[in-house]
């Protein structure tokens, strides 16, 4: 079977199922213009999967008005297993030609994480505080929606009072990457110091227990990073320094877990660069959310196909390419082929008939 083929098995295997008959024609509808295509604009998409002009404008006018559908796809993911307890979950932020969206991945080690939950912001923000509020409460829904917390992993810009004593009080496993700057609590046998700096505790100890934030949190310090010297960029000299409230694993899985933060980075590159999300005019947050969600089940159906899509051949890990993106060049080539058969087929008959 071909990736096409497989891709369609998947949808009508593992998705539709959860997904009301009623909504069946309009979710299919969703996925082949925006998850299996380029964007262009909504209504051009929607003109390359369905002849008729007006009824290519109606149906993408009902999709993106649609409430019910999108608390739908919101809830596919606890019907596709793609997070469970022990997952990891890199969150953060992306710009979109106007929205800022936070978004939820799962990490694989194998470049790009899944992307499981997206919400998004419009700037600007005039409410004080109200980004922080609105972290917290992405959190809770991708909660209430699981029943448990994975364990999640955020950049520096998260190292966020607030946030932190919101997970603390819920007791979330997570590790964020905090400033070399940031002073805490730190006693050491022989020293009357109490209050040090994460580069100061760094320099004596590379992995410890901290007073911060009212509770007893592990600061995890790395090496310097093992690049070599370059003539056209200078090599990176910084460390990371990361809290964590997780005491059992070791400090090689607890850099290991921030290293594969970088996954989500790779997973908005491809966003933007192959789904071509980069540049678009939309204005309403529920049309865009609608659209991110269409674009990242088409993550999904790469993901669960990544076995047909992989190479066979050695090469140096810089130069492999991404499971998604493997996926999606297959799928655009046999939609591509199956066009040119087509047109083949009509002019022959064209031919016959004289």
């Amino acid at each position: 079977m071909n990736i096409l083929g497989y891709t369609g098995k998947l949808i009508s295997q593992k998705l539709l199922p959860a997904i009301p008959k009623k909504h069946h024609c309009l979710f299919t509808f969703g996925l082949s213009a925006f998850a299996l295509n380029s964007f262009q604009s909504l209504a051009s998409n929607a003109r390359q999967v369905v002849e008729n002009l007006s009824t290519a404008s109606s149906k993408v006018y009902r999709l993106t008005k649609n409430d019910k559908l999108l608390s739908e796809l919101e809830s596919l993911v606890t019907q596709v297993s793609l997070v469970h307890p022990g997952s990891v979950v890199n969150v953060d932020f992306s710009s979109f030609c106007g929205f800022e969206t936070l978004a939820f991945a799962v990490q694989t080690s194998l470049g790009r994480a899944i992307p499981i939950w997206i919400d998004c912001l419009q700037y600007p923000i005039k409410q004080v505080g109200s980004q922080n509020l609105f972290i917290i409460d992405q959190i809770k829904r991708l909660g209430v929606l699981l029943g448990f917390w994975p364990t999640l992993v955020f950049d520096r810009g998260f190292a966020i009072p607030s946030l932190i004593k919101f997970m603390l009080a819920n007791e979330m496993v997570f590790c964020v990457r905090i400033k070399a700057g940031q002073t805490f609590r730190w006693s050491v046998s022989q020293t009357t110091h109490s209050t040090w700096s994460a580069k100061q505790i760094g320099r004596v100890t590379k992995d410890t227990v901290v007073d911060a934030y009212g509770s007893k949190l592990r600061l995890v310090v790395s090496p310097i990073p093992p690049q070599p010297p370059s003539v056209f960029k200078q090599t990176p000299k910084e460390r990371w320094y990361i809290l964590t409230n997780d005491f059992t694993s070791s400090r090689k899985q607890i850099l290991k877990r921030y290293q594969c933060r970088f996954e989500i980075e790779e997973t908005f590159k491809d966003i933007k660069h192959i789904a071509d999300l980069k540049k678009f005019f939309l204005k309403k947050r529920r049309s865009f959310k609608i659209l991110l969600w269409l674009v990242m089940i088409g993550f999904w159906l790469a993901w669960w196909s990544r076995v047909l899509t992989a190479t066979i051949r050695k090469v140096h890990p810089k130069k492999l390419r991404s499971w998604f993106l493997c996926w999606w060049e297959e799928v655009q080539r046999l939609i591509r082929l199956a066009g040119n058969q087509r047109l083949q087929w009509i002019y022959s008959l064209a031919r016959e008939s004289g």
